[in-house]
């Protein structure tokens, strides 16, 4: 199972019920605490790869069961290096990826835009259903499970594509 990225480890002890993790994270400091994390939980410290997402990914085509990139793409605003981004996943994943984007038209939405604290930044990367579909499409998959944590109300959405 890849977790790409894995931040601190947040669904590691989730994730190594499913297979043996690999995380990959941009961030060291990261890295060093899902380390320490699992050492203090006992568990064996599962393989650890620093890398930015949207670089090649070092493993081989279809190497994993699954992937798994949760609470990443809605930081990667351009479409070009998202497509890169979940390009790379695919290529690594034999059937599955499981991951969570932001939708565009929520409410969410509406207020990061609307927000004084927001005004002169780059809000977060809002993806349409229509954008992912086709993106999948364009990567050989289909979306087989794409639903809101919150309809209508937040923008994260979860969704699962699946090698056709």
């Amino acid at each position: 199972v890849l977790d790409a990225p894995s931040g601190h480890g947040r669904f590691t002890e989730l994730l190594r019920s499913l297979g043996e993790p690999v995380c990959v994270d941009a961030d060291r400091r990261h890295l060093i605490a899902l380390a320490e994390a699992e050492r203090e939980l006992g568990n064996a410290v599962p393989p650890r790869v620093e890398l930015r997402l949207g670089e090649p990914l070092p493993f081989e085509d279809k190497t994993f069961d699954l992937v798994f990139c949760f609470r990443f793409l809605h930081h990667v605003r351009e479409p070009s290096l998202r497509r890169q981004v979940l390009g790379e996943l695919v290529r690594v994943s034999r059937q599955h990826l499981i991951g969570s984007y932001y939708q565009a038209r929520s409410l969410h939405s509406l207020q990061k835009s609307l927000s004084p604290k927001r005004r002169g930044k780059r809000g977060l990367a809002l993806i349409s259903r229509r954008e992912l579909r086709t993106l999948a499409a364009e990567l050989g998959c289909e979306v087989v499970y794409d639903r809101a944590i919150f309809p209508g109300v937040h923008a994260q959405r979860i969704m699962m594509l699946t090698r056709v």
